[in-house]
């Protein structure tokens, strides 16, 4: 059984933020004197509501509750004299719905609202003795442009907030394509290590058992083998479990990217897969210099964008860090810094500080000689 939802999770907290100003002509029809015109106009308002949130749901139909939207705006605006303020709905639903269909449905969508608009416009001024005051003339200006400029809005909204999820899609596939290639190394380096070594000993184990009776000291000979090759298995066993836990710098950035993300900020990079060739020991290093580099831009940065640029250069790799901030003021080593200067000097490394053009940029270089 589905869940009851209000709205889509994905159109966000806009459509409810919405809906809470149809409380005010709700009042206004409530207030009515009591009569069977009262009555069928909240009637009317209930299927106006219904129709509202049906038409977030892209079905089939989607066509129905946005048709609904639009007849029922003309009846309230012409009837209830409301000016243009229901067709504020129709055309947030009309850049948030239609706004992810085809170019030409969207058209449609589009000349449909500013039709209805115009037309009941039309007939309700013919209709009633509209006093054209200041006061009514900015109302209906601010009304009209909401109108009309709703739906360009809300449909670059929606297109930002489909791609903001594609990209989360994308990062979780990212995410489960590196797992998959950590389970498969995994497997291949215990496959080449321990299944040779286990091996050996069970051969060696069966041929000690056979000599143990009659060639004793043959058979100690073997004992001692296996005892060397349980020795050399156990090492590599835990070089491999050492191995597991070093962070990969691949998986660093999608957790920086997302972190980023989360403060409006963003990671840009140039040729990360060179990363992908260190060593899984100068990997883990490098990651927590990314983190901290990401940690120190959020915390310190006025800027927007981290850029990291991987290379290598006259045999070294190098991690040149920089921002699109502005520094203000002299930069002083701290103790994120100094961790980090700790850190690559493991490798023969080395970590730069500068600033060039009012800009701050880092510059990570490591000798690949000693890191190979």
């Amino acid at each position: 059984m589905r869940k009851f939802q209000l709205f889509p999770k994905e159109m966000g907290i806009f459509p409810i933020l919405y809906s809470i100003f149809l409380i005010f002509p709700l009042l206004s029809l409530m207030m009515m004197p009591n009569s069977a015109e009262k009555w069928g106009n909240l009637i009317l308002f209930f299927l106006y509501l219904v129709a509202y949130r049906k038409s977030y749901f892209n079905t089939a139909y989607y066509w129905l509750p946005y048709a609904t939207l639009l007849l029922l705006s003309c009846y309230f605006f012409i009837v209830l004299e409301s000016m243009p303020y229901f067709f504020i709905y129709p055309a947030n639903v009309c850049g948030w719905v239609l706004g992810g269909t085809k170019k030409k449905e969207f058209n449609i969508g589009i000349i449909s609202l500013y039709s209805c608009t115009i037309l009941s416009s039309i007939v309700q001024y013919a209709l009633t003795t509209f006093p054209f005051s200041i006061d009514n003339l900015i109302s209906l200006f601010v009304y009209y442009c909401l109108v009309f400029f709703t739906p360009y809005a809300a449909r670059t909204m929606y297109i930002n907030n489909r791609k903001k999820r594609q990209k989360n899609k994308s990062n979780k596939r990212l995410e489960h394509v590196i797992r998959q290639e950590e389970r498969i190394k995994i497997a291949r380096d215990l496959h080449d290590s321990l299944g040779h070594s286990l091996s050996a000993i069970s051969l060696k184990t069966d041929l000690a058992l056979k000599l143990f009776e009659k060639v004793p000291d043959r058979s100690k000979q073997e004992l001692q083998e296996i005892q060397a090759v349980s020795r050399a298995t156990l090492k590599e066993v835990r070089e491999i479990v050492t191995e597991m836990r070093h962070m990969r710098v691949m998986e660093e950035l999608i957790r920086c990217d997302q972190l980023l993300e989360t403060q409006g900020k963003f990671l840009m990079t140039q040729d990360e897969t060179l990363a992908e060739l260190l060593p899984s020991a100068v990997q883990h290093q490098v990651s927590f210099c990314i983190r901290e580099v990401v940690t120190n831009f959020l915390r310190h940065s006025n800027g927007n964008e981290c850029f990291l640029d991987f290379c290598q250069q006259e045999g070294k790799f190098k991690m040149n860090v920089t921002d699109n901030g502005v520094v203000k003021k002299a930069i002083q080593k701290g103790n994120g810094l100094t961790g980090m200067e700790e850190r690559i000097k493991l490798f023969g490394g080395k970590v730069n500080l500068l600033t060039e053009h009012k800009s701050y940029k880092m510059e990570i270089v490591i000798p690949w000689e000693e890191i190979k």
